[in-house]
Formats: structure tokens, sequence, C-alpha cells
């Protein structure tokens, strides 16, 4: 049938029984005594639970007893022999039970491990183990594909286990596993079992650098001891000290990143600390100056840190290989849509890289990125470029990335990185929007385009000589067939969304023989401050030559045309060479409708009218000189130069002095000070004002005390006519002053520090200079002996003689 006997667990169940019309009955249900020594009763679905809720006298105890619901005790629960007859009550199947056998288990790279998964199940059902890291979860044997479940139930009290073999753990290995039995009924789970790792270390005593120890645990396909987390540096403690390894020092994986940070420790695997459990009065990296240092335990202050030379020699400790270290540097990017994203992926490995992943993790799922099946989307993520390229940001690559980096002895993770579309008004892919063609010609206007939040409206408009029609709308074509002259005009894509609206602009000329040039204004409307450069452009198209150019301008109260030749003061441009015409300085008398105009041989072309306006503001200074140093008796003019629109009703000066201000002068652009002394050191303000608001300028001006100037040795001569004299007659008046300072500018060279070290030879005690200097006066002796021999010689030779 399919079912369980009944389980009742509470009164509500009892009573729906009641209700059914059965209370004149005792009934079986799927309770029953399971183990004598244990005097413990259970359900057949293999649960275990105890009950209190028993007729009087119940239970017995007895073997091969099971359990009814007895009608004349209210439905308590009552064992009898299992043989007994009675009816009985079913209930819908049951999942799997299985049972609690909670493991933690503490290991070694290389080991054997297992996991029981003890379970009861009345119908067929599957088994598998999931494997659950902080990074992943991960089902290590999936045989959850379609199974048929056998009809006929199993025995009552089965119980069956399976059994996870894991032969040779790694770094990888590291984690909790969970059993999941499945049936026709559902699933039951196990309780997580932990596995953790114990790291293996290996010591080599000797006399050795830091580099030579690197080197030497690597060539044992395992790293210079990596101890960042406390359980690692006790298990090195209790392997040394449990090995009677007590050296004076022992080298370990870390260092200092004098490139970077003096201060700042890394450890050899890429994890940077800057928290240590340094012995006393260390770290002293900072006494071994323009030197890296190096770490190596102290067994004599109960392993403590010690930084030395790297140069210093030490036994070393080896531990196996580091999972790569990833140092993610972006934290949340957030882009408009079709953006081109560099996410990156960062990391570093002594030893090589054997996969690089990238995971994504929104609200619904967390699926890992395949660069191959997703390559339209995503590029990189690769052992070769681990960065991840997101090739056109929209929606659906929104939620929070996380690079992963794995060699032989285990899998980093980075940081997650979040990623979000940006909302903003939509924008229009770049295309052709000049048409220029001949008649009966068909064209098609497209207005491609994308935006985040989704496009509302598109629409096509046609603009020509100050009117404007819709022409179409939610379409990104425009077709114009069988172009005639008719057709000649600017024609306007608009396109929104939540965000705001963009716009792109097309131009069509069709050509005809004979045609006036076609002039397409592109700007409208131009409102700029005073004294502000403006440049009304002038584009056209033409099939023969122009042969005139001219802009007209138009007010209220007259229409002009502009002579550039005339008026070069206030325009320029506007010629056959230049047709664009440049306002050299907006003010109030250049306001106007501005048309443009291109002749040639056929006709005159017009352009669309462009309204220039001076944008009302407060007033303007001109820049100049605000800070004035100079000395007592100056003159000084303080120049404030400001122009506005509205014109300027008001300007005045003030000084600032002892915290009280004075208006000194109004209505002037200048501010004199003559004959300054120290009394006009001061700050002094120019205030300027129109319609709209004010604005001040600040000049400050220091006045110095004059100075006396130094004796002169000339002072004696100064206020002497001596223009009558001849030169000779000079020499001999000036020949005191001329003394004075011949002795006064002439230099003693013998004190000179070049003349003195010349004379003085620094010591040199080095053993080296010293067998030089030996080897100098041997020398120098042979010589004056040999010379002395040769003398003594020419002296007999010479007495002979004589």
């Amino acid at each position: 049938m399919h079912s369980n006997a009944t389980r009742f667990r509470c009164i509500k169940n009892l009573n729906s029984f009641d209700s059914g019309g059965y209370s004149n009955a005792d009934v079986w249900i799927g309770y029953y005594f399971k183990d004598v020594s244990t005097k413990e009763y259970a359900w057949i679905n293999g649960e275990k639970s105890s009950y209190e809720n028993w007729n009087p006298d119940d239970p017995d105890y007895k073997e091969d007893s099971c359990v009814r619901l007895k009608q004349r005790a209210q439905y308590k629960f009552a064992d009898w022999d299992c043989l007994g007859e009675y009816f009985y009550l079913c209930t819908s199947g049951s999942p799997p039970v299985v049972e609690d056998t909670t493991n933690t288990i503490d290991t070694t790279l290389g080991s054997s491990v297992s996991f029981d998964c003890s379970y009861t199940s009345l119908w067929d059902a599957v088994v598998q183990w999931v494997h659950i890291t902080p990074n992943r979860i991960s089902i290590i044997n999936d045989t959850l594909e379609p199974v048929l479940y056998s009809q006929s139930p199993h025995s009552v009290g089965t119980v069956t286990k399976s059994t996870l073999h894991i032969t040779s753990f790694n770094s990888s290995d590291v984690g909790s596993y969970q059993c999941q039995v499945t049936n026709q009924f559902g699933t039951g789970m196990s309780k997580n079992n932990t596995l953790k790792k114990h790291k293996n270390f290996l010591f080599r005593d000797g006399d050795y650098t830091w580099l030579e120890a690197k080197a030497g645990c690597q060539t044992l396909n395992m790293e210079l001891a990596v101890l960042s987390t406390t359980i690692d540096h006790n298990d090195a403690v209790n392997y040394l000290y449990s090995n009677n390894f007590n050296p004076n020092g022992i080298w370990i994986g870390l260092y200092s990143d004098l490139d970077n940070n003096a201060s700042q420790f890394i450890w050899i695997n890429g994890v940077r600390v800057m928290s240590l459990d340094l012995a006393v009065n260390e770290p002293d990296n900072e006494q071994i100056r323009n030197q890296s240092t190096c770490v190596r335990m102290k067994p004599s202050s109960q392993y403590a840190l010690d930084d030395v030379k790297c140069t210093d020699t030490s036994p070393y400790l080896c531990t196996e290989g580091s999972a790569p270290s990833v140092y993610t540097t972006q934290s949340s990017i957030s882009l408009p849509i079709r953006t081109v994203i560099l996410l990156e992926c960062p990391y570093f490995s002594l030893w090589n890289i054997t996969n690089v992943q990238w995971q994504r993790k929104t609200s619904q799922e967390t699926v890992i990125l395949d660069h191959w099946k997703d390559s339209s989307m995503y590029g990189g993520g690769t052992i070769n470029n681990s960065s991840l390229v997101i090739t056109s940001l929209d929606v659906n690559n929104d939620g929070l990335y996380r690079c992963f980096v794995e060699n032989k002895f285990g899998l980093g993770r980075g940081e997650d990185i979040t990623v979000t579309t940006n909302p903003g008004i939509p924008m229009i892919v770049p295309t052709t929007v000049i048409y220029r063609v001949n008649e009966s010609a068909n064209i098609t206007l497209t207005c491609e385009s994308f935006g985040y939040p989704n496009i509302t409206t598109q629409k096509w408009t046609r603009s020509l000589h100050g009117f404007t029609v819709t022409l179409k709308t939610s379409s990104m074509y425009l077709d114009i067939t069988n172009a005639s002259v008719s057709d000649i005009g600017n024609y306007t894509c608009y396109v929104e969304n939540a965000e705001g609206s963009t716009k792109l602009v097309y131009s069509i000329y069709v050509k005809e023989e004979g045609a006036a040039p076609l002039v397409y204004i592109t700007q409208s409307k131009v409102l700029l401050p005073v004294r502000t450069k403006i440049v009304l452009e002038c584009p056209y198209y033409s099939l023969g030559n122009i042969t005139d150019v001219h802009w007209q301008r138009k007010t209220s109260n007259e229409t002009v045309i502009l002579d550039h030749s005339k008026d070069t003061n206030l325009y320029n441009g506007g010629t056959i060479c230049n047709t664009s015409l440049i306002i050299n300085s907006l003010d109030l008398n250049n306001e106007g409708i501005y048309t443009c105009f291109v002749g040639n041989e056929f006709g005159l072309g017009r352009g669309e009218d462009i309204t220039v306006t001076a944008n009302q503001g407060i007033p303007i200074i001109v820049p100049t000189t605000t800070f004035y140093d100079v000395n007592v008796s100056a003159t000084i003019t303080l120049t404030c130069d400001a122009y506005g629109y509205p014109s300027i009703s008001n300007q005045y000066w003030t000084r600032s002095l002892g915290g009280s201000t004075v208006i000194l002068k109004t209505s002037s652009m200048y501010l004199d000070i003559t004959n300054a002394s120290l009394s006009d050191s001061s700050n002094y303000t120019c205030y300027v004002e129109n319609a709209v608001g004010s604005r001040k300028l600040v000049y400050s001006v220091y006045v110095n005390e004059a100075e006396s100037l130094c004796p002169c040795v000339c002072d004696g001569i100064a206020n002497q006519n001596l223009s009558h004299y001849s030169f000779d007659e000079l020499k001999i008046i000036l020949a005191p002053v001329t003394d004075k300072l011949r002795q006064t500018l002439s230099v003693d060279t013998s004190t000179l520090s070049s003349t003195i070290y010349k004379r003085t030879c620094m010591q040199d005690d080095r053993p080296s200079s010293k067998r030089i200097g030996y080897c100098g006066i041997g020398f120098l002796c042979s010589v004056f002996s040999v010379l002395f021999l040769i003398d003594i010689t020419s002296f007999k030779c010479f007495g002979t003689f004589k």
C-alpha cells in the first residue's frame, strides 16, 4: 500500500481518528518493542522516540510485542502479542531516518579518512555525500538520478550503512561532510561531520641563510613554514618540542616587505600581517637600515618571533605548500549599461596554478561561470588571465562576483565584488547622420538605442523652417522612399526612459541640378554670460561653388546684414572661407536672432534661426594684482575693473583694520594710495553690485619700513666733487680708499682648504692598506740600497784614478 503504520504523536491526531467513525475498534499502529537489552520502543520507520501516555500496566517490555490504540482506554498505547488480530491504520510513507553520528576528525596530508552514515528506510533509498566549505557546496557521488523503487517494503528495523572513504587527504578535502538519503517519500540528512587538517612539519638542522632555507623547502615539495594562525603556530611548537629540536633560532617563511613598508611583514604565500607574537624588543628592523629582515622562531623565548638579517644562518622548518592568496582590490562597480568591465583577480602562489574560476551570486542562484559557454558575455577567468571581463554590462550581469584560484595545495578565494548596472538616460548607437542622395533614392535612417531602465518611448520628428512634425513612433527605423527635394530637412530621433531622454539629429539633402545650397544649422539657442566669445556655426552643402556668405541679425527694432569688414571689433568670420560667425564679446548689443545665408550661382540657401541672449548674472571682476608689497612713501593705484548684465548699479571701496570696516570711495574702479605710510598696511575690498547680486575682491597692501644702508668705505668722499681732477691725481686722492679695499678683498692662500688638504694625509688603519705600505717601504729601501752600492763602487773607481 506504499504507506507506514500510523504514528500518533499528539492528541490532535487521536481526535481526528476518533471522529472518523472507528471508535469501537482497537487498531495496530507502527510502534513496536525494538530492543530487549535497552527496553526501547521505536517507530517502524526507524525513528526512536519515547512515549508516556500508556494504558495502565503497559508497556510490559515483552519480546515480540507490538503496540495498538486501545479504544476502551481512550486510545492510549497498549502493547500486545504481534500475532494478535486487530484493525490497522495506515499513513503515507516516511523519508529515511539518518542516525546522528556527528564526528570531527583532525588529520594530516596523505592520511586515509572515512565517515559512516547509518540510516533506516522501509523503502529503497539512494545515498549521496555533500562536501561543504566556505567557498562552495559540492556533491561527491551524485546517485539521485530517477530510480525505480521496489514495491515491497524492507524489513522493519533494518539499518543500512553507507561509508565515505577519502583515501589520500589533501587541503581541498577540508570542510564538513553531510550524508543525504532519499527515498520516494523524501530525504533524510545527517548532521555535519567535520574534517580538519593539521600541517605536516619537517625540521632541517644546519646553518642556512633565509633564502637557502626557502629553496631547501621547495626542493622537498614544501614551503618555508607558514604559521599564519594560532593553531598552526601551536602545532609547530608541539612538533619542535616533542622532537627535542631546540636550536637558538629556526627560520620560518616570514619576512619584512621593505619595498612597500618596512614595518609590515608578509608570509611567503602572500598573506600580509601587521601584528605578531614577537620577542621582547622586537621587531628591531629599524636598526637594520636599507635591508630586508627575515623572521625566525626563538625556542629560548617560548618560541616567540625575532627579525634578523636575512643573511644570518639558522636551521629551518618546512610545511606543506599553501593555497594561493587572492587579494581583491575592487569592492563595488556601478557603471552604465553595455559598458565593458574588468574584474581583477590578483593572486600570489609559490606553486603552479591549476584552476581559476569565477562565481556569480544573486538572490536567486549561485553559479560558476563557464567562459567557454558564456563567451558572448564573459572573457578571461583562466589560468593565463585570471581577470574576468564582462563584455557588455546589463542587468543580467548584476550580482556578487568572487574569484577562486587553485593550486595543488588548495583553493584561495577573493572578496566579493558587487557589480551593478547604473540607471541613466538612453544612449543612441553612433551612426551616419548626414545623407546626400540623388532624387528617387531610398533612405533608411537607423536609431538603435539602449538604456537602463528600459526604453519607454521612441519617436521620429521632422524639423524644417521652424516647424516640427511627428512622423513615426515605437520604431528604430525611418524609411524615406523615392526621395525628392521636399524631403530635404532635419529629422530627429527621440528616445526616452524613466531617467530622461536623448536625441540624435539626421540631415538629408537631395541632390537636384541647379539647386541652391543647403544650410543645416545644428544650434537653435545660445544663452551665455556677457563678454563671452561665441561661435555660431553655419554648415552647408552645395553642388557648385559658393559665391556669397552673409549673416543677418534681427531684433525687435531692426533687421541688419552684418558687415564683417566694418564690424571687426564685434564680429569675425561670416565669409566664404569661414562661414561660421564669431561674436568676440557678447553684450546686450549682440542679442537677437541670427540667420546664416549661403549663395551659389543657382540661388541662396537659408539656415535655421539661432537666438542669442546674454545671460543675467552677478558682476564679474577682471582678474588683476591683489597683493602689494611696497616701501614707505610709494604710490599705489588699486584697480577693480568689473562688468555684468544687468549693468552695474553700485561700486565702492572699503578698508578693514582692527575689526572695523570703513567706506573709502564710491562709484569708481580705482583707489589711489599716495605717499604710503606704515598705517596704510591693511586689506582693501572692492564691492560691485547689480540687480542680480554682488561680488567682491580683496586687495592686501603691506608697507615696508625704510631700512638704513650699511656704511661704505667711500662715505668720506661721497660728497666731494672730483670731476676736475686728472686720473693720476685721482689715484693719489683715492689711494687710502683703494688700499683699504685691496686689504679687505685680499685672500691668504695658505689658509685655503685646498692648500691645507695638499699638506695633510688621512690615516688608514685597514690591514690591506698597511700591507701595501710595508711593501712600498721595502721597495723604496731596496732601490736606495742599489743606488748606494752604485755610488760606493763609483767612489772606489774615482779614488784609483786619482
